[in-house]
C-alpha cells in the first residue's frame, strides 16, 4: 500500500494538485506555481488591438471641424419675444406659458393674428443672422488649394530654373507651394503651424560655440559697460559745483571752532588742589639718569 511506503506524504500531494493558495508550498529554487490555469495561447495577458490610426496619419493629415447643422425651426429671439411679452403684460409665470399656448394655436383669420406674425418675423430675423454668419465662416474656412499636377509643376520649375525672372510674389508663392508639396499636406488654415518646421531660426554656429566667441564677446560688453559707467562717474565729478552758502560757511565755522576748543582743553593741565601745587616730586627721574651710577654702590640697588 502507499500508506507503508515511508517517503510517500500525502499532504505533498494535495498541496501540489491544488487550487487553494494558502496549501501551494515553495520548493527550493523554483517559483510558486499559478493557482489557476492559463490558456496556451495566452502568455503574458490578452494583447490589445492595435489602433488603426497611428501618430504619422494624425498629424500628417489636418481634418477640420465641420460644424453641425443647426435646427432653426425652435430657435427665438429671446430680446424681441421679450419685449413682446412685456408689451402683452405677460411678465408672471402664469401668463407666459398662457400666451404661447394662445399665439400657437391661434389661425389666420383670428384676431390673435398680428400677435403670431410679431413672433414669426422674430424667427425670421433670427434665421436670416444665421445664415450670415454660416455663410461669414463657411467664406473664412475656403482655401484655394492647387491641384497635385501644378504643384509637382510648380515646385520642381523653382528648383531647377534660374529664379532672377520672378517676380517677389512669384518666389513667395512657389516657395509656399514647394513646402507644401514636400509635406504632402495643405492645412485648412494659415495660421496652424503643425509639423512645420520654423525656418525663421537659424543654425547655432558650433565653432563660435567650440571657440568661445561668445564668451569673449560677453567679456568685451562687460567690459564697455564697465568703461561707461566709470565714465559716466568721471562726468559726474568734473561738473562745475556752486559756490558755498552762508550755511554751509556757518556749519564750517562752527566746526573749526569746536576742534580748536578740543585742542585747547587737551593742551590744559591737570587740575591739582591749591596745597599741593608747590610741593615737588622726592624723585626726578631724569636727574637721576643723567646722574652717573656709583662705583661702589650695586646697580641693581640704584635702579630700585
Amino acid at each position: 500500500m502507499a500508506s507503508g511506503n515511508p517517503d510517500f506524504n500525502y499532504l505533498d500531494i494535495v498541496a501540489e494538485r491544488s487550487k487553494n493558495v494558502l496549501l501551494v508550498r515553495d520548493n527550493v529554487g523554483k517559483a510558486k506555481p499559478s493557482i489557476y490555469d492559463i490558456p496556451q495561447e495566452i502568455t503574458f495577458g490578452v494583447a490589445p488591438v492595435a489602433d488603426q490610426e497611428g501618430a504619422k496619419e494624425i498629424v500628417n493629415v489636418w481634418k477640420p471641424h465641420q460644424p453641425s447643422i443647426q435646427d432653426n425651426d425652435n430657435r427665438v429671439n429671446y430680446l424681441k419675444w421679450n419685449r413682446f411679452t412685456a408689451a402683452q403684460k405677460a411678465v408672471r409665470h402664469p401668463s407666459v406659458p398662457k400666451l404661447k399656448k394662445l399665439i400657437g394655436e391661434a389661425d389666420e383669420e383670428d384676431e390673435k393674428a398680428n400677435t403670431f406674425s410679431d413672433l414669426d418675423l422674430a424667427k425670421d430675423d433670427l434665421d436670416r443672422r444665421a445664415q450670415k454668419i454660416m455663410k461669414w465662416k463657411l467664406d473664412q474656412r475656403k482655401i484655394t488649394v492647387m491641384p497635385q499636377t501644378d504643384k509637382e509643376k510648380l515646385y520642381h520649375t523653382y528648383a531647377k530654373k534660374d529664379k532672377t525672372s520672378y517676380t517677389k510674389a512669384e518666389i513667395i508663392a512657389s516657395k509656399a507651394s514647394a513646402a507644401a508639396y514636400r509635406s504632402k499636406s495643405v492645412p485648412q488654415d494659415g495660421s496652424i503651424t503643425h509639423g512645420k518646421r520654423k525656418t525663421e531660426r537659424p543654425p547655432t554656429p558650433m565653432e563660435m560655440v567650440l571657440g568661445m566667441e561668445f564668451a569673449k564677446i560677453g567679456a568685451r560688453e562687460s567690459r564697455q559697460k564697465f568703461d561707461e559707467y566709470q565714465q559716466a562717474k568721471r562726468d559726474a565729478a568734473s561738473v562745475k559745483h556752486s559756490g558755498p552758502t552762508k550755511a554751509s560757511l556757518g556749519h564750517a565755522t562752527g566746526a573749526l571752532n569746536a576742534r580748536r576748543a578740543a585742542v585747547e582743553k587737551d593742551s590744559r593741565s591737570e587740575w591739582v588742589l591749591s596745597r599741593f601745587k608747590n610741593i615737588k616730586p622726592t624723585m626726578n627721574m631724569q636727574e637721576y639718569l643723567r646722574a652717573a651710577p656709583r662705583p661702589t654702590a650695586d646697580k641693581s640697588k640704584d635702579y630700585i
